[in-house]
């Protein structure tokens, strides 16, 4: 990835990955680097999602189910007051938290 992506959630909002968090995702997570476009799908597109409360404001998670080498790949999104979106990391899931 030499370029930031982006992805458009189910409520109109545009999330971004950009590179810098693309390279930390790939670096504790290598085998999600040929799965950038799992990654945006699983925002646009997502199997569930989950609001983790007041604690955590402002993000959201993510899932995209059947996801291989795991069952589910959580993607972690924080927006800010404007209401666009940040991708903070992903990583493969063998379950539902």
């Amino acid at each position: 990835m030499t370029t930031d992506a982006e992805a458009v959630d189910p409520d109109g909002r545009v999330v971004t990955l950009t590179r810098e968090r693309w390279d930390h995702v790939t670096t504790g997570h290598p085998e999600l680097a040929s799965h950038q476009a799992d990654v945006l799908r699983a925002v646009s597109q997502p199997s569930r999602r989950v609001v983790p409360g007041q604690r955590k404001r402002g993000e959201e998670w993510f899932y995209l189910s059947t996801f291989r080498p795991s069952r589910w790949l959580k993607v972690v999104v924080i927006y800010d007051s404007l209401g666009e979106g940040k991708i903070l990391t992903a990583f493969p899931r063998r379950r539902m938290p």
